[in-house]
């Protein structure tokens, strides 16, 4: 096993950096969760309505016969 020495102050730098990371990564994680469980608002329900209807009904064809 090897043995690495580094002086407090590095070391301290060193944690910190590591530290902000952390917070960082935290940050992120806690965004995405928000993101997935958040919850869809009627305008933008229309948006997708109005895209998705025209779509929808142009695969379909009427007979009038």
């Amino acid at each position: 096993m090897d043995v690495i020495t580094i002086e407090s102050k590095a070391y301290h730098e060193l944690m910190g950096k590591i530290e902000k990371i952390l917070r960082y990564v935290e940050k992120e994680e806690k965004a995405k969760i928000e993101y997935e469980n958040r919850l869809v608002t009627n305008d933008e329900l229309e948006g997708v309505s109005k895209l998705i209807h025209p779509l929808f009904y142009s695969s379909f064809t009427l007979s009038t016969t």
